[in-house]
This record gives structure tokens, C-alpha cells and sequence, in this order.
């Protein structure tokens, strides 16, 4: 096939490969964070603090599903036929979910982490309404930074376009005169973030433990009846040492090779590696997020569990389920029962004591 007849790559093994494992990891990301967020809509207990940063956790997670079909269309049009336009759009919505959920990682080691060592202030200074707050906070100034590169201003400050070398739409980190300057400051508070969470992380790894034996030998009468306070609760900070681990080995490897190619001007490593730490391993951490929540948190589990059984209940029919073998038994038997339920409706005895009468007879 040739430009001049198609828009489409020439069909190779490589393309069709990356589109079956970019289509199955989709499929993963969008079913597994919905049903996050159902849990988390229909469990109360779910509905706090750091319930809430995981519910925008799994946001970020569902978001990466908007750039993850279009890298997979990318794969199969030709370079010379891509809309400018639709690649500025593309790499926008591929860069804003990368800040979302590093600022969600950052902030839900912290939430964890000031839990552990101040569980009695933590409700009182942590709320719901306090999470949601700065979340739409951080949501709206992390819109406009990203918007930036879409306006293409110039001098340093960032353009979306279409990499070659990664097949990809993004902002190219080898063109330091482009991008330079909006890439460098990225980057550092993406480094300060990655610091922030790697020190939290290891304090909750250090001291969870030691921390939460103590707050489990506190009585629960120390919270007065009429308080509205609930008692410290960590069921979450399993999770969190999990889903941050995670993060942290898909973001650590794309902070670090991104930030050498910044300060050195130049790219330093094969495509290949740019593509792998730089972009599937988010997809991967994205798709992998729900099922570590079922995996470390017993409420996530028992929710996904429940859905489960309503889903069997609604679409599967009684005449496609299987019910356990039931022992067969004589034709005296059932002819004995026929008798003693006919005694019934005439005599009106009672059900429970003519059963039992006839299994002490048998």
C-alpha cells in the first residue's frame, strides 16, 4: 500500500499486536473504573475522605481511555494525514489525566499518611467537603496549565503536535526550543510531587503498623454518642501503600528519562523506551487500578462481589443457572408426601409435624 491510495499503514504484525493489547487494556480501563465508581457511589462507608480521592483516582483512570483509542487510530493512519487540529485535542487529553492522577497519587499518600499519625485531628481538619475542595481546585488550575500548549504562544512555553518518533501526539521533549521552558516546569513540580509521595509512602510503610495496633487498642467510647465524628478508620491504607506502589513504578521511570532528555536538549534513549515508561505503562497502572481496589480493600470487594450476584440475578435465566444435583428417592417416598399434603388441606394438621412423622416412618 502506498500514501497516495490510503490513508491507512501498511498492515504489520507490530500494529496489529499494539491494537489488540491497546483495545483489551480499553476495555479494562473503562469497565474496571465504572464499576469503581459505582462501588464507591453505593457503599456510605466508601463516602470519605479518602474515599472521595479514590473515586477521582478512578476519574483520572477512565480519562486515559479518551487518548488510549486515539493512540490506537493513530497507529494506523499514515503521518502525512493527521489532523493538526485533532492531534492538539489528542495530546491535550493524554497530558491533562497525567497531571490529575499524579496530583490525586500525591494527595492521597498524604491524606493516608496525616491519618495514621493524627487519626484524633484528622476528621476534624480532613472532610469530604475539604477533599472535594481542593480537587476542584487542583482540577482547574491544572486545565489551564494544560491548556497552554494549545495556544502555541512561543517562546518555550509548548506546542501540541504530532511526534514522529513515538508515532504519538504529545509535546515532544527532544525539541527543547519549543518546548523547553513548559516542559522544565512541568516536570520539576512533577519531580516535587513524585518526592512528596515517595517520602509519605515511605513513612506509611515504615510506621502503618506500629501506628495502627495502637489506634486499634483505643475504646470507642472516647467519641461521644451525639458526635458526628466517625472513629479513625484505616481499611484504606492497604490500599494505598498498593495503588501508590504502583504508581510510583510507572511515574518514576517516565519523570526520570523525561527529565534527562530536558536538561541534556536531546532525546537519549530508542523510541521504544520513550513509548513504553513515557505512555503504556500509565495505560497498564490505569487498568490495573480497580482490581487492586477489589484486591487490598474488603468494602471494594464485597461491592464488586455484590454486583456480581445482582448481575447473575437480572440476565442470567432461571433455565441457564446451575443448581446443585438433588439425590433422587424412591417412588414411596414422594407417594407417602402426596398422601400427608392431602391429609392437609381435609384434616388441617400441622406441616411440620407430618414431615417429621414420615421421615421417622422411612
Amino acid at each position: 500500500m502506498s500514501i497516495d491510495d490510503t490513508y491507512l499503514r501498511e498492515a504489520t504484525w507490530s500494529n496489529i499486536v499494539i491494537t489488540v493489547i491497546f483495545s483489551f487494556l480499553f476495555l479494562l480501563i473503562v469497565i474496571g473504573n465504572v464499576l469503581a465508581l459505582f462501588v464507591i457511589y453505593r457503599r456510605k462507608s466508601l463516602q470519605d475522605p479518602a474515599g472521595v480521592a479514590l473515586a477521582n483516582l478512578a476519574v483520572g483512570d477512565l480519562l486515559t481511555s479518551i487518548p488510549l483509542l486515539g493512540s490506537t487510530i493513530i497507529f494506523w493512519i499514515d503521518d502525512a494525514h493527521i489532523n493538526p487540529l485533532a492531534c492538539k485535542i489528542l495530546a491535550f487529553m493524554s497530558f491533562y489525566p497525567f497531571t490529575i492522577i499524579l496530583w490525586t497519587t500525591a494527595w492521597i499518600t498524604f491524606d493516608r499518611c496525616f491519618a495514621v499519625y493524627h487519626p484524633f485531628k484528622y476528621h476534624r481538619i480532613i472532610t469530604v467537603k475539604t477533599v472535594v475542595s481542593l480537587l476542584a481546585i487542583a482540577w482547574i488550575l491544572l486545565l489551564v496549565w494544560c491548556m497552554i500548549p494549545l495556544l502555541s504562544l512561543g517562546h518555550g512555553l509548548g506546542n501540541y503536535n504530532y511526534v514522529n518518533y513515538t508515532h504519538s501526539c504529545w509535546v515532544d521533549v527532544g525539541n527543547y526550543r519549543q518546548n523547553g521552558v513548559f516542559l522544565l516546569i512541568t516536570y520539576s513540580a512533577v519531580l516535587v510531587l513524585v518526592i512528596i509521595v515517595v517520602l509519605c509512602y515511605s513513612i506509611l510503610l515504615i510506621k502503618a503498623r506500629l501506628v495502627l495496633r495502637r489506634i486499634t487498642t483505643i475504646p470507642t467510647f472516647h467519641y461521644p454518642a451525639s458526635s458526628s465524628l466517625p472513629a479513625p478508620s484505616h481499611k484504606s491504607v492497604k490500599t494505598t501503600l498498593i495503588v501508590v506502589g504502583a504508581s510510583l513504578m510507572c511515574i518514576l521511570p517516565a519523570v526520570i528519562i523525561i527529565y534527562i532528555t530536558i536538561m541534556s536538549h536531546r532525546l537519549i534513549s530508542e523510541p521504544l523506551i520513550y513509548n513504553l515508561f513515557c505512555f503504556w505503562t500509565f495505560y497498564v497502572d490505569a487498568a490495573l487500578n480497580p482490581f487492586i481496589f477489589g484486591f487490598s480493600h474488603k468494602t471494594f470487594r464485597l461491592g464488586y462481589r455484590k454486583l456480581y450476584r445482582h448481575f447473575m440475578s437480572k440476565f442470567i435465566t432461571p433455565h441457564h443457572r446451575i443448581y446443585p444435583a438433588i439425590p433422587s428417592a424412591p417412588a414411596s417416598v414422594y407417594n407417602s408426601i402426596q398422601s400427608k399434603m392431602n391429609d392437609i388441606a381435609s384434616n388441617g394438621y400441622d406441616c411440620s409435624t407430618i414431615f417429621n412423622s414420615n421421615l421417622n416412618n422411612e
